[in-house]
């Protein structure tokens, strides 16, 4: 009777799903540093987002100019509006 050796399935790396040969290689070395993809998307995002409030902070602005203006049209203190 010969013996075999019983190999299980091979074990795939979780992380590039290719079997494992050696050290893992990382993509990208540093951690810290994204791919620079990452980053202008990043910074897109946070423009987008700034443009945003924008609108918003203008709209408060001119709601108290306004409301400023009104009450000094009134001779009333915002107080008593």
């Amino acid at each position: 009777m010969e013996r075999r050796e019983q190999r299980g399935p091979v074990r795939l790396d979780p992380v590039a799903q290719v079997p494992r040969m050696g050290p893992p290689v990382d993509p990208n070395p540093n951690p810290v540093l994204p791919d620079d993809e990452d980053i202008l998307t990043y910074v897109w995002t946070i423009y987008k987002w700034l443009v945003d409030q924008l609108w918003v902070i203008a709209i408060i602005v001119i709601g108290i100019l306004v409301h400023n203006y009104m009450a000094k049209l009134l001779k009333l203190s915002p107080a008593h509006l």
